[in-house]
């Protein structure tokens, strides 16, 4: 269950991020077509060719990723392009001051690929940005020899707004990283929960099957699980009459009375100390002295015997006759184990079970 929910977080994370990726493409489209126009009033034809060339292109990526739905290439292109165009358009205008400071757009493709990607692909984008702003200012000159330098005015308002959503992108792509770090840790977080719920009714299913010393030595890894006490109680007992009045009663009806009163049986054993040990039918069988030893053990193991004969008449199979109870007890040494891999069980052998079954 836990391995379900954890691949099912991973698939979440994933698609939210690809949602998150594909909404914010078109946001730089537009805004990129937004400056190319403003370039083209301002007769900065070629700088304007520029943005609205990477609108373009961008739309016919989406185009290609709609057909063959690779969506790492589609990413990885992206962010590329946003590396490459800013680069170009500082170029082409000049400079970082006459641009606008367009190149800080570049910072976007490597926490672009941190929030979308991964922290390898980050790296790998994040060392093209360094070769740009180290590199790009020094080919000013030679890749346009007649850069396009904007008016005065427009390259203040574009500082302002390339600062202006350089930071907005950089804060929506923190926020986006941080609340993805915070789900996934209030996703663990449940997950852990859910797991030790798990555990608590694993726990609760083992120790109804096995003594809670045994359960704990078959968690810790032991393989094999025998041990011998020298002395023990054992006590068998079980309804007169079982046979031939079970015949008579609907499944439903029997089973549901059955069970009231090995349930007050089983209270009864706990009160004393005992440890039950299987019931077959409507035999009950219980042994004093083990997994541990304990002085006193046959005193309890009697004075249970005692009760559950006293107790016995307040219950009815068939709710008109009081049930009668059969009880053999015997002491001596016995063998103690786990038998078997697929619905296992804790039993005692020896000759002092063979004496209380027959007595």
């Amino acid at each position: 269950m836990f391995m379900m929910n954890a691949t099912r977080h991973l698939d979440d994370e994933e698609r939210i991020r690809r949602k998150s990726f594909l909404l914010m493409v078109p946001i730089f489209g537009v805004t990129a077509t937004f400056w190319g126009f403003a370039y083209y009033l301002l007769d900065l034809k070629r700088s304007a060719a520029i943005p609205i060339t990477y609108g373009v292109v961008s739309l016919l990526s989406y185009g290609l990723f709609a057909w063959n739905k690779n969506f790492n290439f589609f990413r990885a292109t992206q962010l590329f392009i946003i590396l490459f165009v800013s680069g170009l358009l500082h170029l082409s205008l000049g400079g970082f001051v006459s641009s606008g400071g367009v190149l800080l757009f570049t910072v976007i493709s490597p926490l672009g690929a941190l929030a979308f990607h991964n922290a390898r692909a980050a790296l790998r984008f994040f060392i093209g940005f360094i070769f740009l702003v180290v590199f790009v200012p020094l080919l000013e000159g030679y890749v346009f020899a007649k850069p396009e330098y904007p008016p005065e005015y427009l390259m203040r308002i574009s500082f302002a707004l390339n600062i202006a959503m350089v930071s907005t992108l950089v804060f929506v792509l923190m926020r986006y990283f941080v609340i993805e770090t915070q789900n996934a840790k209030t996703e663990l977080a449940q997950q852990h929960s859910e797991l030790a719920v798990e555990r608590d009714k694993s726990e609760k299913l083992l120790l109804n099957i096995l003594p809670a010393a045994v359960a704990t030595r078959l968690k810790d890894g032991t393989r094999v699980i025998a041990d011998e006490f020298s002395t023990s109680g054992i006590l068998f007992s079980d309804i007169v009459g079982f046979t031939s009045t079970s015949r008579a009663l609907e499944p439903g009806i029997l089973v549901e009375n059955l069970n009231k009163i090995f349930s007050h049986i089983d209270g009864l054993a706990t009160k004393h100390g005992l440890e039950k040990i299987k019931t077959i039918g409507d035999a009950y069988m219980v042994a004093s002295g083990i997994p541990k030893a304990k002085e006193n053990h046959l005193r309890s193991l009697a004075m249970f015997a005692l009760e559950l004969q006293r107790d016995i008449g307040s219950f009815s199979l068939n709710g008109k006759d009081p049930c009668q109870i059969r009880i053999g007890m015997h002491t001596g040494p016995v063998m103690a184990g786990v038998l078997g891999t697929n619905k296992f069980a804790y039993d005692i052998w020896g000759d002092a079970v063979n004496t209380a079954s027959r007595m």
